[in-house]
């Protein structure tokens, strides 16, 4: 995988000048984050308490973010492993992710590393194949600029262990190019897609990716409101350039409303 990401790098370095950053994530984790920030200057334990619960329901108990404050919260309480892990989660939902390409028009920024949230994707074209190569001279051929992120689909063998099915990349717009078979590659357009999704920091495995997976299924379960509608998905940010603890993706289950009564 290391091989096919640097070769998203290059790729990335060719197409050309990017903007300056992604926009700020909006909704609850930037509150939890105005929570937190709060909890640094209390003096008294009830306070600090009462700011890290107030975070825990605005991240969901679903969210890694709020595990880690509702394992603090639940030990005998001392201002320092509350403050601890105060920080730890105020570290983790400012983290920026390191901004190597330009996304695609009007796709939503990325979601928080410790986050669960839903987000909505426009109309949108992608490139679709089995291996990278294949996407990286399909775009260089067709002087396609590089977006970001790398969509990558998962589905689970007869083993039940996820392995990876397609890698797609997405055109800067909707517009570009034309649907349809060019070679290995398969070129569709999407009329959009709402997603429950994950950010995530650092070292991207199977068993990370298994954990997000049990995170989102069990988001969907305490909201029936939504269903599953389709395969899981990875979305990576990052080439290999970016040290390790600074790659970000992001773990995605596409959804719908449901429907029954």
């Amino acid at each position: 995988m290391n091989l096919t990401f640097l070769a998203f790098f290059v790729t990335t370095a060719l197409s050309g000048e990017t903007n300056e950053g992604f926009a700020p994530p909006q909704g609850p984790a930037m509150e939890a984050i105005q929570l937190l920030q709060s909890a640094e200057s209390q003096t008294e334990i009830e306070e600090i308490e009462g700011l890290l619960e107030q975070a825990v329901t605005l991240l969901g108990p679903q969210s890694p973010a709020a595990d880690k404050l509702r394992q603090a919260l639940t030990k005998p309480a001392e201002i320092g492993d509350l403050r601890q892990a105060g920080n730890e989660v105020l570290e983790m939902l400012t983290f920026v992710p390191r901004y190597e390409a330009d996304l695609p028009e009007g796709f939503p920024t990325y979601t928080p590393a410790g986050v669960i949230e839903l987000k909505v994707y426009p109309k949108n074209r992608r490139a679709i194949a089995k291996q990278f190569f294949t996407l990286f001279g399909h775009i260089t051929r067709n002087q396609i600029a590089m977006t970001t992120p790398v969509r990558m689909e998962f589905d689970r063998g007869k083993n039940g262990k996820l392995k990876q099915e397609s890698m797609a990349f997405y055109y800067g717009k909707p517009t570009i190019g034309s649907v349809g078979v060019q070679g290995n590659v398969q070129v569709v357009e999407q009329a959009g897609e709402m997603v429950v999704a994950l950010g995530h920091r650092g070292s991207r495995d199977k068993k990370v990716i298994a954990e997000g997976e049990r995170r989102l299924r069990a988001w969907l379960a305490e909201h029936p409101e939504y269903e599953s509608n389709g395969n899981l998905v990875v979305m990576g940010y990052n080439s290999p350039m970016v040290p390790a603890k600074s790659q970000f993706f992001e773990i995605q289950l596409p959804v719908k409303q449901n429907s029954a009564p």
